[in-house]
């Protein structure tokens, strides 16, 4: 089987639409690389800065837990110590302390 469709006819382009159309591809090219690589500098610098931001406040937050840890530590220790002298004043207790704090340390009679 043939089939016979036809000639076939090319159009010569004038010799300054050709130099256009080369023109207009690569200055549509250049425009959009140029666009690329700003949002790819504008992306990197916006993730450097979040790093930063998050290295930042997860050393405050450490900074702040072992804040509290040490607080708590230290309440417990005074809790502690009022509670044993305040029962026992006349056992070895930190007196002194609970003394200083304005309590009586007297046994309370019932």
């Amino acid at each position: 089987m043939v089939y016979e469709l036809g000639g076939l006819q090319y159009e010569k382009m004038e010799s300054g639409e050709a130099e256009y159309w080369i023109m207009g591809v690569a200055v549509t090219g250049g425009t959009m690389l140029t666009v690329i690589l700003v949002i790819l500098v504008i992306y990197k610098r916006k993730s450097t800065r979040a790093e930063r931001q998050f290295k930042r406040l997860q050393l405050q937050l450490d900074s702040l837990e072992s804040n509290i840890r040490n607080e708590c530590k230290q309440g417990a220790l005074k809790h502690t110590r009022f509670e044993f002298g305040s029962r026992h004043p006349g056992s070895g207790g930190d007196v002194s302390l609970v003394q200083s704090m304005g309590v009586d340390t007297r046994p309370t009679q019932k």
